[in-house]
């Protein structure tokens, strides 16, 4: 008996695996805790049939997350069987939020499969300051020849510590600024400190206003406020000018008496 040969042809498809793809190229992406985070996520539809996806996000409370498909924000997207869909994930952190690494899991989930993905989101922080005074008044009275405190409040309202701040001034010539502290001053994030600055009118000022600029800075921030010094007259000046008036005063009745005789 001679055996009889049949050719077999099997073809391999996808089709039929009901298997969902959820994948992102760069899931992992780092910025400040005011910065929005884009991630392009590709859902691919691996069955026979067209699959019509609810999108969702388990991103930690505050969080801000919008699904976008050609430029519209959606909730969900019909895909055909064997295709791709591109979407865009915009994430924005709670506010506030210290610096860490965060997990955004994202699902897209059918009637018969889904899947799920990853993102990661790592906060640098942000680096902000505020200088102002202890009364928040960028003003004050000041004699000439004399010395005037100010409580400079610097405050951190970033979610980062800052480092390494300096003081620094600018002045009118031969006014004289100082400060208890002027550099290396360090700020966690959401707290304060409270520095002295000393600042003395020359002793040659006139009444008059005058501008004194205060600087606090860092690598990463910087900020400045100009304080307005009103000079005031001396009080001894006064009683010095009403001394030399009543003596010419004096000197015109003597010389009245002395003279007025003849």
């Amino acid at each position: 008996n001679q055996g009889a040969v049949l050719p077999l042809v099997v073809t391999v498809t996808e089709a039929g695996t009901f298997r969902t793809e959820l994948t992102s190229d760069q899931p992992n992406l780092e910025g400040a805790s005011d910065a929005s985070f884009t991630y392009t996520v590709k859902l691919a539809n691996k069955t026979a049939d067209q699959q019509t996806y609810a999108l969702r996000h388990g991103a930690p409370a505050g969080w801000d997350v919008t699904f976008t498909v050609s430029g519209k924000n959606v909730s969900s997207v019909v895909v055909e069987p064997n295709a791709t869909s591109n979407i865009t994930v915009n994430v924005s952190p709670a506010v506030n939020v210290e610096a860490g690494t965060y997990t955004i899991p994202i699902e897209a989930a059918s009637a018969s499969t889904g899947n799920r993905l990853d993102l990661e989101a790592v906060i640098t922080g942000t680096y902000k300051l505020e200088l102002t005074t202890d009364n928040d008044l960028l003003s004050a009275d000041i004699t000439a020849g004399r010395e005037k405190k100010v409580n400079l409040v610097l405050r951190n309202t970033g979610s980062s510590d800052l480092e390494g701040i300096k003081l620094a001034s600018t002045r009118p010539s031969n006014w004289e600024v100082t400060f208890e502290q002027d550099d290396d001053i360090n700020i966690p994030a959401g707290e304060s400190k409270t520095i002295t600055a000393t600042i003395k009118a020359s002793n040659k000022a006139i009444a008059g206003d005058y501008v004194v600029g205060l600087r606090a800075a860092n690598s990463q921030v910087e900020q400045s406020i100009s304080m307005r010094m009103s000079v005031k007259t001396s009080v001894l000046w006064g009683w010095i000018g009403i001394l030399i008036v009543a003596a010419v005063a004096l000197g015109i009745v003597y010389l009245f008496r002395k003279y007025g005789r003849r």
